[in-house]
């Protein structure tokens, strides 16, 4: 993982077919070619200002709680004090007494990937435009707010094209690139290979699938779910408008905590802001740190 992890980070086309191969470890999974690229158009959306300033407010927040918790942390672990010498065959000694303004070590920031479905579907023109074009300005605006913390964000677009499974990363070196949607969705094929080039380094690794409708080819969806669980990925789906067909799968493969449906990809950001904040300011995801 660690090698699909480095081609990715320096911008060398990445072939996951066989590593997915392993990886699921099932007979009867048909394998599917599987490649992640770089995106070559920059993005000319713009972010919203409102929501990028929303996304800023709960990056903000996951920054103070942080710190207020590195804080007690350190109080705890005495960086500073006296040695009591009556007392000193009750305690471990590892130092730090002497180092007066060391902190702990603790890192409580996170990996976020949002994967995309990027398929025919997502180009097509609704009502309220084009659903690939609202998502891009969502993008736009996660990550512009997002320059100034400490979390990594990752941005993949998914689709099928003559048979190959392609990811497209549409965010590194601090711009944003685009993607014209086509084909198929082989949703689980794009899961596991966005969960295998999420740095194993963070220890809260998060992963956010967007789609308008079901995987139709690739792997089984269940396998790529048992897959980000078993390397303590949490993965969470939104579906945009999806019809009743749509929704059946979907809530067939995924519980109930990791799964939202809105009714129109308008409510995107909306969503992904919910999700983050449920996550990022949970007790729990500081406690995993």
């Amino acid at each position: 993982m660690d090698r699909i992890k480095e081609a990715v980070d320096h911008h060398q086309p990445s072939d996951l077919t066989r590593a997915i191969a392993l990886a699921i470890e099932d007979p009867e999974a048909a394998e599917m070619e599987t490649v992640i690229k770089h995106g070559l158009s920059i993005s000319d959306v713009q972010p919203d200002t409102v929501q990028m300033l929303r996304f800023q407010n709960l990056f903000s927040t996951h920054r103070h709680q942080l710190r207020g918790l590195q804080k007690k942390i350190t109080r705890k672990r005495l960086a500073e004090g006296k040695i009591d010498a009556r007392r000193l065959h009750h305690a471990l000694l590892d130092g730090r007494i002497f180092k007066k303004k060391e902190r702990a070590d603790f890192d409580g920031s996170w990996h976020i990937c949002i994967v995309a479905d990027a398929s025919a579907s997502m180009g097509k023109k609704t009502n309220g435009g084009r659903p690939w074009q609202i998502a891009e300005k969502t993008f736009a605006s996660l990550i512009s707010a997002g320059l100034k913390f400490e979390n990594r964000i990752d941005i993949y677009a998914y689709c099928e094209d003559g048979g190959v499974c392609v990811m497209t990363r549409l965010f590194y070196d601090n711009t944003l690139y685009t993607a014209i949607p086509k084909g198929r969705t082989p949703s689980g094929q794009a899961i596991v290979a966005a969960a295998m080039s999420l740095d194993s380094r963070y220890r809260n690794r998060m992963l956010v699938h967007i789609s308008d409708g079901a995987a139709n080819c690739g792997i089984n969806m269940g396998l790529a779910i048992d897959y980000c669980r078993s390397t303590d990925v949490d993965l969470f789906a939104i579906g945009c408008g999806c019809n009743i067909q749509t929704k059946d799968f979907l809530q067939g493969y995924f519980a109930s905590g990791q799964l939202c449906f809105i009714d129109d990809i308008v409510s995107l950001p909306t969503a992904i802001e919910g999700q983050l904040r449920l996550r990022m300011l949970s007790k729990r995801s500081f406690l995993a740190s």
